[in-house]
């Protein structure tokens, strides 16, 4: 049973590589960019789930633009 959920802090990079991944960023209310940063590694105790594909609902994105 899950009982907490943490994410980790996120160290943006300027490059592309091995062991980056690319990141929706919210700059401001309205202002979503993508940035690349370190794909942190689990501590003790801890997994990394990969999400391959996610989609925003209707009425969530309709906020963003």
């Amino acid at each position: 049973m899950v009982r907490k959920m943490s994410v980790p802090p996120m160290h943006l990079v300027d490059y592309d590589g091995e062991g980056t991944q690319l990141c929706a960023v919210v700059e401001e209310i309205g202002n979503i960019s993508l940035k690349r940063a370190l794909i942190p590694e689990p501590a003790e105790g801890e997994v990394r789930v990969k999400v391959k594909a996610r989609h925003l609902l209707n009425g969530t994105e309709a906020r963003y633009r």
